[in-house]
């Protein structure tokens, strides 16, 4: 809260105004104190000065009743605490004021500073502990957004599968097999994964209670089309990488800790398409097949003549003469045979 408190005083009635200032000063309240006579001008000293609260007398000239509260709060942009001074017989309207907005409300008689500053210092923090609550709640709010975009966009297939190993949410990456996301939820993750024999082990590795380093990490899988795909007719499952890690209430360091108390949540995986890797990975060892296999063509060659199909002369004169330096260096005999 700031060290000096910029009040504004909306009051017909100028003894009453002065009133405020003088209990603040009696209570050593450090406060400048705002002056307006009715609610016309009170809006207008809201709009060109930072207000930190307000005190309104519930019965003005030009406003009684709610029709103050209503006025005052669409031109109060930052939300400043807004306190009632109510005179005699009021009290049956606050609970109403108190619904449009209104943070405090005292009744003029018998005001004293101690109730006044308090009023004041109460208001000023929970109207900056609601700020800070709806800056949160904002950022949250901005904070989920963006990654709903990305995973609504992304080409990895993305789901989460809740503790009976059913599907809770899963992106719109998996039209790309002819599925509709809301047509998978709470089904089995077989409803698209194509399992083979061991379909206990692999939903296991996927419906993982582990995290961190424990967790499943590039899990190849095959992605199935849905039976309705025209594509799925005549084509075969799809290759993924897929990744998955347990969802609990508490942090991952403290999932290891057995006497934590923890709830299972279920679990986040993540699936990329390695299709094209694979279409790759199949290219290069043909490529590195026929490569292979033109290496011992040019080794035929350079030993066999083409047109004779005997050996080669050239070869056999260099063969020879790399044979006869060796003999020589080694002062043995040349072998003909």
């Amino acid at each position: 809260m700031k060290d000096c408190l910029d009040i504004l005083v909306i009051d017909d009635d100028e003894v009453d105004r002065m009133n405020v200032q003088h209990l603040l000063d009696k209570e050593g309240v450090k406060a400048v104190v705002h002056e307006a006579s009715d609610c016309k001008s009170g809006i207008e000293k809201m709009k060109s000065r930072e207000i930190d609260c307000v005190l309104i007398d519930y019965r003005l000239p030009d406003a009684n009743g709610v029709e103050v509260l209503e006025k005052l709060t669409e031109v109060n942009r930052n939300n400043v605490p807004l306190i009632l001074l109510t005179g005699m017989g009021d009290e049956l309207l606050v609970a109403e004021a108190m619904k449009k907005g209104a943070s405090d409300y005292l009744p003029k008689k018998g005001l004293d500073g101690k109730t006044l500053a308090h009023s004041i210092r109460n208001s000023i923090q929970v109207g900056s502990f609601e700020k800070k609550v709806r800056a949160a709640e904002n950022a949250l709010a901005e904070s989920e957004k963006s990654y709903r975009t990305i995973v609504e966009t992304v080409s990895d297939v993305i789901f989460r599968l809740g503790p009976d190993q059913k599907i809770e949410f899963i992106n719109p990456a998996i039209r790309f097999f002819g599925y509709e996301p809301s047509e998978l939820v709470g089904q089995p993750i077989d409803k698209f994964v194509d399992m083979g024999s061991a379909d206990k082990d692999i939903i296991a590795k996927i419906a993982t209670r582990e995290v961190g380093p424990l967790s499943t990490c590039n899990l190849e899988v095959n992605f199935k089309f849905a039976r309705e795909s025209i594509l799925g007719e005549a084509t075969k499952p799809v290759p993924v990488l897929l990744d998955a890690f347990g969802l609990w209430d508490i942090a991952d360091e403290q999932v290891f800790k057995n006497e934590v108390k923890k709830n299972f949540l279920g679990t986040l995986c993540i699936a990329r398409n390695i299709m094209e890797i694979k279409a790759v990975e199949e290219e290069l060892l043909q490529t590195q097949h026929h490569l292979m296999q033109a290496v011992e063509d040019l080794k035929l060659l350079s030993t066999i003549d083409g047109l004779t199909e005997i050996g080669n002369r050239r070869f056999f004169d260099e063969y020879s003469e790399k044979e006869w330096k060796r003999a020589q260096r080694e002062k043995n005999p040349l072998p003909l045979s």
